[in-house]
Order: C-alpha cells, then structure tokens, then sequence
C-alpha cells in the first residue's frame, strides 16, 4: 500500500474538517492534522470575540508541518496523512511536498463533497451558507 499526504482544499467554512472527521475512522492507519486545533489559533480580543490573525494563522502552518513531520518520520509511519491548513493556498505547500517527497510520500489533493458544505445551522439553503462564506472569506483576506 502507498502512503500518501493528502491536501484537504477548500475556502475557509466549506467543510474540510468536517468531510475528514466523518470519513477518515472509515480509513486505518491514517490522522488528520488540522489547523483548527492549534491552540493559540483564536485570540480573544478586548470585546471578547475570537478572531484570526495572519500572524496565527501561519503558525498554526507551522505547527501542521512539524505534526506531519512527526507522523512521516516515525517508525512506524501513518499510511494516509490528511492535512487542512487554515490559508490553504500552493504557496503554503511547499514544505509539506518536499517533506512528502524526502520521505516516499504521494501527494494528492481531496475537496469535500459539496453535500458536507452545508451545516445545520442559520443557514436555510445553499444560497445564504454560500453568502456567509464569501463574507468570511472577505473579511478575513480583502485582497
């Protein structure tokens, strides 16, 4: 069996975690490194309301390269690394290929079903869970 890093990809509130976490325990030997999870991820601010920063969220990639890191040079490695990182663009990826590659790693690329798009929430249909993803995404990144 091949052992492969899989880039979870998808804008920010499409799903990512949440399409791994239900299908990933269907898979064995693989873990899901998540960016979400980072600890210092949400900083609180004076009117105690969570917000990124550019500044978390790259060391939240830091902290997601040093977990796979762990995971592809242990002894036993993990066959299937599912990766989600908060900023999710090529440019980010970098590190993560080489380590991939240095290690005998296939790389490929998975986008959550759009089915898994659409949470239980505020939201009544597709039109409005789109909305609120494009003024997440405008808001945290306006260029």
């Amino acid at each position: 069996m091949s052992r492969e890093l899989i880039f979870v990809i998808g804008t920010p509130y499409s799903g990512r975690s949440t399409w791994v976490n239900k299908y990933i325990f269907e898979i064995t030997n693989s873990t899901h490194v998540d960016a979400n999870i980072y600890s210092n991820l949400y900083l609180k601010n004076d009117d105690k309301t969570s917000k990124l920063s550019e500044d978390t969220i790259e060391e939240s990639r830091l902290w997601c390269l040093e977990e796979v890191k762990s995971y592809l040079t242990r002894e036993n490695p993990i066959d299937n690394i599912y990766l989600s990182l908060i900023s999710c663009r090529p440019d980010r990826w970098r590190e993560f290929i080489q380590l991939a590659i240095d290690n005998g790693y296939g790389i490929s690329f998975k986008t959550p079903k759009n089915k898994l798009l659409f949470y239980y929430s505020k939201h009544n249909n597709s039109m409005e869970q789109y909305k609120f993803i494009e003024s997440k995404i405008i808001h945290r990144y306006p260029l």
